[in-house]
């Protein structure tokens, strides 16, 4: 039986700067020493990672995270697999499986070809595909491999992909490889060797030069980021706020001096940015993962931008209204102007203020994102559409929460150096028609934008 179990050979495919890899071996292979034939195959060495790969062709498993153990006729990838069913293989004694590594085969190039490398710091499917890419470059002597940090290289690589036609839901994914006029991701590494013996004959040299004159999509973002900001102050100044703002101030004046009321505002602040932030991440996320499903995500992104219209034009009859003196249709519903208003006053406590409007702050937002979201949501939609824009989602999202905060600040200190409510309500009404206006442009923007980017 003994003989049996040291004919059992485990390969380990590691690599040395993979956290999940030490703690399998440390927490399971070396406790396996001794019982079973332990052979250690670092993938950082090109024979051992076509060794793999030919394991995974036979078993037609593909692309495997590091840490893979093979046994028996077996094979088991990743950290979680290993635990679940690595010991459980083994209480079964298996056949022996003894590989060989063979020499590697070099083939030369008839011309030089060049590749591009994408990859994405901190990625662990990127390391896979280093590895991949380090064995071809074994294998075809004259292969140039140019390698870009996504971070550094966005626009580039958006631009590449623009140019070459890619959907737009794979824009920007990690890792990838550009040859010539194909893009390969994880997983196409027989594609990908497939398109270097055609691109061979002619090499590629100077090809990705046409692909690098992208300013104009840098300023396009730009652009972009700017009516973003411009959009979230607006939703800053939404009509559907001025009441409980001014309320707000009101409720924080009985809590006595300049430094009572100070802290009070800064409170309620922080609590809104940080939960329309909140609210924000999360319809990004939703939409983000909807992505996916190609049919449900080109159906959300319809209604958004029908939205944008609906709401856009509601805010244009809500101008003939105001010049009429009647009340707007975009508004907090009554019940909910009131909830907030009640919850507001039993929350408050002045003995401790600035958690009190903490508190007080997340409620007032929760209800007034029933009214807010009309400008909210529309543009989180259009972030999650973009592909540039997706790939920083959050860095967007502050832009317009930095944006829409900025109303309620000034507010603040319009009052704390003297300014009366009475007086900041007035001012604000007196502008109602032209907030609405800009509400109105912004969401024509935006459901414009959301429209014609749906492919």
């Amino acid at each position: 039986m003994i003989f049996l179990l040291l004919s059992l050979k485990i390969y380990f495919f590691f690599s040395p700067d993979c956290p999940d890899c030490s703690f399998v071996k440390d927490k399971i292979i070396k406790k396996l020493e001794g019982r079973y034939e332990i052979i250690y195959l670092s993938v950082e060495i090109p024979e051992n990672m076509r060794l793999l790969m030919e394991i995974e062709d036979r078993k037609k498993d593909y692309n495997n995270k590091i840490p893979v153990v093979y046994v028996g006729d077996s094979l088991f990838g990743s950290k979680e697999e290993i635990m679940e069913g690595l010991l459980n293989y083994l209480k079964v004694v298996g056949k022996d499986n003894e590989l060989k590594t063979e020499e590697l085969s070099v083939y030369r190039l008839k011309n030089p070809v060049k590749l591009l490398y994408f990859y994405k710091k901190g990625c662990r499917v990127c390391e896979r595909m280093e590895y991949e890419l380090r064995l071809l470059n074994k294998e075809f002597e004259g292969l140039i491999i140019e390698e870009y940090d996504i971070e550094k290289s966005l626009f580039f690589l958006y631009n590449i992909e623009k140019r070459l036609g890619l959907r737009r839901d794979r824009f920007l994914l990690t890792p990838v490889v550009v040859l010539n006029d194909e893009v390969f991701f994880q997983g196409e590494i027989n594609k990908l060797k497939e398109k270097i013996l055609k691109v061979q004959e002619e090499g590629n040299e100077g090809y990705y030069e046409r692909f690098k004159k992208g300013d104009k999509f840098e300023i396009l973002s730009l652009l972009k980021i700017g009516s973003i900001f411009f959009a979230g102050i607006i939703d800053g100044i939404n009509p559907c706020a001025f009441g409980t703002l001014i309320f707000l101030i009101t409720l924080f004046s009985i809590s006595g001096g300049r430094k009572e009321i100070t802290l009070s505002g800064i409170g309620f602040i922080i609590s809104v940015f940080i939960t329309y932030f909140l609210i924000g991440m999360g319809l990004f996320n939703m939409l983000r993962g909807l992505s996916i499903f190609l049919t449900i995500s080109r159906i959300i992104y319809i209604f958004s931008g029908i939205l944008a219209f609906v709401f856009g034009f509601l805010s244009i009859y809500d101008i003939f209204r105001i010049k009429m003196n009647k009340e707007m249709i975009i508004k907090m519903p009554d019940f909910l102007k009131r909830l907030s208003r009640r919850s507001a006053r039993n929350i408050y406590t002045s003995s401790i203020i600035f958690f009190s409007s903490l508190i007080i702050g997340f409620i007032v937002t929760l209800f007034e994102f029933t009214c807010t979201g009309q400008i909210y949501f529309p543009v989180i939609a259009s972030i999650a559409q973009d592909p540039v824009l997706r790939f920083n989602g959050l860095k967007p999202l502050f832009i317009y929460n930095s944006g829409f905060i900025i109303p309620i600040f000034v507010l603040f200190l319009f009052y704390l150096f003297g300014i009366k409510e009475i007086e900041l309500s007035s001012f604000l009404k007196r502008r109602l028609i032209t907030i609405k206006s800009l509400t109105a442009i912004i969401l024509f923007i935006f459901g414009i934008y959301i429209i014609i980017s749906i492919k």
